[in-house]
Protein backbone atom coordinates (compact mmCIF):
# COMPACT_ATOMS: atom_id res chain seq x y z
CA UNK A 1 0.00 0.00 0.00
CA UNK A 2 1.27 3.23 -0.78
CA UNK A 3 4.01 2.23 -2.85
CA UNK A 4 4.62 5.02 -6.30
CA UNK A 5 5.96 2.01 -8.33
CA UNK A 6 5.42 -1.43 -8.96
CA UNK A 7 7.75 -3.83 -11.20
CA UNK A 8 6.69 -7.18 -12.29
CA UNK A 9 9.38 -10.01 -12.82
CA UNK A 10 8.84 -13.83 -13.62
CA UNK A 11 10.42 -16.83 -15.12
CA UNK A 12 9.42 -19.57 -18.06
CA UNK A 13 5.36 -19.01 -18.66
CA UNK A 14 5.92 -16.48 -15.80
CA UNK A 15 8.17 -14.53 -18.19
CA UNK A 16 5.28 -14.45 -20.69
CA UNK A 17 2.54 -13.63 -18.16
CA UNK A 18 5.16 -10.63 -16.77
CA UNK A 19 5.22 -9.28 -21.08
CA UNK A 20 1.69 -9.52 -20.96
CA UNK A 21 1.20 -7.91 -17.56
CA UNK A 22 3.36 -4.99 -18.41
CA UNK A 23 1.77 -4.12 -21.88
CA UNK A 24 -2.35 -4.81 -20.79
CA UNK A 25 -1.38 -2.89 -17.72
CA UNK A 26 0.49 -0.45 -17.65
CA UNK A 27 -1.27 1.82 -15.51
CA UNK A 28 -0.16 -0.06 -12.99
CA UNK A 29 3.43 -1.67 -13.74
CA UNK A 30 6.63 0.85 -14.14
CA UNK A 31 8.77 -1.67 -15.31
CA UNK A 32 9.65 -5.39 -16.48
CA UNK A 33 12.00 -8.57 -16.50
CA UNK A 34 10.93 -11.06 -18.74
CA UNK A 35 12.99 -14.08 -17.83
CA UNK A 36 13.13 -16.47 -20.69
CA UNK A 37 9.82 -15.16 -22.49
CA UNK A 38 7.62 -15.46 -25.45
CA UNK A 39 6.98 -12.72 -27.52
CA UNK A 40 3.80 -13.81 -28.22
CA UNK A 41 1.14 -15.82 -26.17
CA UNK A 42 1.80 -19.65 -26.52
CA UNK A 43 -0.42 -22.58 -26.56
CA UNK A 44 -2.14 -23.81 -23.03
CA UNK A 45 -1.72 -27.28 -21.75
CA UNK A 46 -4.17 -29.90 -21.44
CA UNK A 47 -2.65 -33.08 -20.00
CA UNK A 48 -5.36 -35.13 -21.48
CA UNK A 49 -4.65 -34.29 -25.27
CA UNK A 50 -1.26 -32.16 -24.62
CA UNK A 51 -0.63 -28.55 -26.55
CA UNK A 52 -3.68 -27.19 -26.77
CA UNK A 53 -6.15 -23.79 -26.30
CA UNK A 54 -5.38 -20.40 -24.87
CA UNK A 55 -2.99 -19.94 -21.76
CA UNK A 56 -4.59 -16.40 -20.61
CA UNK A 57 -7.48 -14.83 -21.14
CA UNK A 58 -8.74 -10.88 -20.13
CA UNK A 59 -12.30 -9.93 -19.21
CA UNK A 60 -13.59 -13.38 -20.34
CA UNK A 61 -11.90 -13.30 -23.56
CA UNK A 62 -9.28 -15.52 -25.20
CA UNK A 63 -5.80 -13.41 -25.14
CA UNK A 64 -4.49 -13.94 -28.74
CA UNK A 65 -2.10 -16.98 -28.95
CA UNK A 66 -0.32 -18.97 -31.13
CA UNK A 67 -1.90 -22.32 -32.01
CA UNK A 68 -0.44 -25.93 -32.06
CA UNK A 69 0.47 -26.80 -35.02
CA UNK A 70 1.51 -29.92 -34.81
CA UNK A 71 3.05 -31.18 -31.04
CA UNK A 72 3.15 -34.54 -30.72
CA UNK A 73 0.37 -35.83 -28.44
CA UNK A 74 1.09 -36.04 -24.08
CA UNK A 75 1.82 -39.99 -24.34
CA UNK A 76 3.89 -39.87 -27.43
CA UNK A 77 6.51 -36.65 -25.69
CA UNK A 78 6.38 -38.56 -22.03
CA UNK A 79 7.59 -42.08 -24.72
CA UNK A 80 10.77 -40.11 -25.56
CA UNK A 81 11.39 -37.81 -23.00
CA UNK A 82 11.81 -41.56 -20.77
CA UNK A 83 13.97 -42.52 -23.65
CA UNK A 84 16.29 -39.41 -23.93
CA UNK A 85 19.10 -38.79 -21.71
CA UNK A 86 18.11 -35.26 -21.36
CA UNK A 87 14.59 -35.51 -21.74
CA UNK A 88 11.81 -33.98 -24.59
CA UNK A 89 13.07 -31.08 -26.54
CA UNK A 90 9.85 -28.40 -26.91
CA UNK A 91 11.60 -26.09 -28.54
CA UNK A 92 11.08 -27.12 -32.40
CA UNK A 93 7.86 -27.37 -32.05
CA UNK A 94 7.38 -24.37 -29.67
CA UNK A 95 9.41 -22.48 -32.76
CA UNK A 96 6.99 -24.30 -35.34
CA UNK A 97 3.87 -22.63 -33.63
CA UNK A 98 5.25 -19.42 -33.11
CA UNK A 99 6.94 -18.67 -36.59
CA UNK A 100 3.89 -17.84 -38.25
CA UNK A 101 2.91 -14.69 -40.14
CA UNK A 102 -0.86 -14.81 -38.72
CA UNK A 103 1.18 -15.43 -35.19
CA UNK A 104 3.51 -11.97 -35.70
CA UNK A 105 0.12 -10.25 -36.93
CA UNK A 106 -2.76 -11.38 -34.71
CA UNK A 107 -0.91 -12.75 -31.54
CA UNK A 108 2.27 -10.65 -30.85
CA UNK A 109 1.89 -9.27 -27.35
CA UNK A 110 1.59 -5.48 -27.73
CA UNK A 111 4.51 -4.58 -25.65
CA UNK A 112 4.89 -1.27 -26.64
CA UNK A 113 1.90 -0.37 -24.46
CA UNK A 114 4.44 -0.34 -21.73
CA UNK A 115 4.75 1.90 -19.51
CA UNK A 116 8.60 1.43 -17.89
CA UNK A 117 12.13 -0.01 -18.41
CA UNK A 118 11.97 -3.40 -20.07
CA UNK A 119 14.82 -5.99 -19.60
CA UNK A 120 14.18 -9.76 -21.31
CA UNK A 121 17.00 -12.46 -19.98
CA UNK A 122 17.40 -15.55 -22.39
CA UNK A 123 19.10 -18.70 -22.54
CA UNK A 124 20.07 -19.38 -26.00
CA UNK A 125 20.47 -23.00 -25.40
CA UNK A 126 16.76 -22.55 -24.44
CA UNK A 127 15.26 -26.64 -25.68
CA UNK A 128 12.25 -25.72 -23.70
CA UNK A 129 11.26 -22.91 -25.47
CA UNK A 130 13.07 -20.79 -28.44
CA UNK A 131 13.18 -18.11 -25.66
CA UNK A 132 16.22 -15.94 -27.20
CA UNK A 133 14.91 -16.03 -30.85
CA UNK A 134 11.53 -14.93 -28.51
CA UNK A 135 13.05 -12.09 -26.84
CA UNK A 136 14.85 -11.11 -29.66
CA UNK A 137 11.21 -10.36 -31.80
CA UNK A 138 10.41 -8.45 -28.73
CA UNK A 139 13.08 -6.08 -29.21
CA UNK A 140 12.86 -5.77 -32.92
CA UNK A 141 8.78 -4.89 -32.17
CA UNK A 142 10.01 -1.77 -29.71
CA UNK A 143 12.58 -0.88 -32.11
CA UNK A 144 9.81 -0.84 -34.84
CA UNK A 145 6.78 0.82 -32.57
CA UNK A 146 9.17 3.53 -31.49
CA UNK A 147 9.65 2.53 -27.94
CA UNK A 148 9.98 5.50 -25.69
CA UNK A 149 11.64 3.80 -22.62
CA UNK A 150 15.24 1.98 -22.18
CA UNK A 151 15.04 -1.99 -23.07
CA UNK A 152 17.75 -4.60 -23.13
CA UNK A 153 17.78 -8.32 -23.92
CA UNK A 154 20.35 -10.16 -22.19
CA UNK A 155 20.95 -13.63 -24.45
CA UNK A 156 23.38 -15.86 -22.24
CA UNK A 157 24.70 -18.02 -24.61
CA UNK A 158 25.85 -21.11 -22.05
CA UNK A 159 22.76 -21.20 -20.41
CA UNK A 160 19.36 -22.55 -20.89
CA UNK A 161 16.03 -22.55 -19.68
CA UNK A 162 17.06 -22.64 -15.97
CA UNK A 163 18.95 -19.45 -15.33
CA UNK A 164 19.95 -19.73 -11.78
CA UNK A 165 21.31 -16.76 -9.54
CA UNK A 166 24.57 -15.65 -8.16
CA UNK A 167 25.42 -18.72 -4.92
CA UNK A 168 22.80 -21.37 -6.45
CA UNK A 169 23.11 -24.62 -7.25
CA UNK A 170 23.86 -25.22 -10.91
CA UNK A 171 24.87 -28.84 -10.94
CA UNK A 172 21.31 -29.49 -12.02
CA UNK A 173 20.09 -32.52 -14.24
CA UNK A 174 19.02 -31.22 -17.93
CA UNK A 175 16.38 -33.10 -17.60
CA UNK A 176 13.59 -31.82 -15.98
CA UNK A 177 10.20 -33.17 -15.06
CA UNK A 178 7.20 -31.36 -15.64
CA UNK A 179 4.65 -32.10 -12.53
CA UNK A 180 1.52 -31.21 -14.45
CA UNK A 181 2.00 -33.09 -17.72
CA UNK A 182 4.66 -36.09 -16.35
CA UNK A 183 6.95 -35.48 -19.02
CA UNK A 184 10.45 -35.50 -18.59
CA UNK A 185 11.99 -31.86 -20.54
CA UNK A 186 14.74 -30.73 -22.19
CA UNK A 187 16.14 -27.46 -20.47
CA UNK A 188 19.00 -26.88 -22.31
CA UNK A 189 22.60 -25.44 -20.74
CA UNK A 190 25.34 -26.55 -18.65
CA UNK A 191 25.78 -26.41 -15.17
CA UNK A 192 29.32 -25.50 -15.63
CA UNK A 193 27.93 -22.50 -18.16
CA UNK A 194 25.18 -21.17 -15.88
CA UNK A 195 27.28 -21.00 -13.03
CA UNK A 196 29.54 -18.30 -15.26
CA UNK A 197 26.57 -16.25 -16.29
CA UNK A 198 25.00 -16.30 -13.11
CA UNK A 199 26.73 -12.96 -12.23
CA UNK A 200 26.10 -11.11 -15.10
CA UNK A 201 22.63 -11.55 -14.98
CA UNK A 202 22.46 -10.81 -11.28
CA UNK A 203 24.32 -7.54 -12.34
CA UNK A 204 22.05 -6.90 -15.15
CA UNK A 205 18.86 -7.31 -13.22
CA UNK A 206 20.55 -4.69 -10.17
CA UNK A 207 20.93 -2.13 -13.04
CA UNK A 208 17.64 -2.80 -14.34
CA UNK A 209 15.90 -2.24 -11.09
CA UNK A 210 17.84 0.87 -10.46
CA UNK A 211 16.72 2.45 -13.40
CA UNK A 212 13.24 1.40 -12.76
CA UNK A 213 12.81 2.98 -9.20
CA UNK A 214 15.48 5.77 -9.75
Amino acid sequence: LGARKLAVQGASRGGELTALLAAYFPQYVSGAIAIVPMYASSCGWDPEVGVSGPSWTLGGKDIPYAENQGSPSTAEMQRIGNELPNGFAMTPYYRNDMDQPAVRANAAIPIERAAGPLLMISGVDDQMWPCSWGSDRIVDRLRAKGFPHPFQHLAMRETGHITPLPNSITSFNRALYHSLANIFLDCGGTADGSARQSRLMWDTMLAHYARVFA
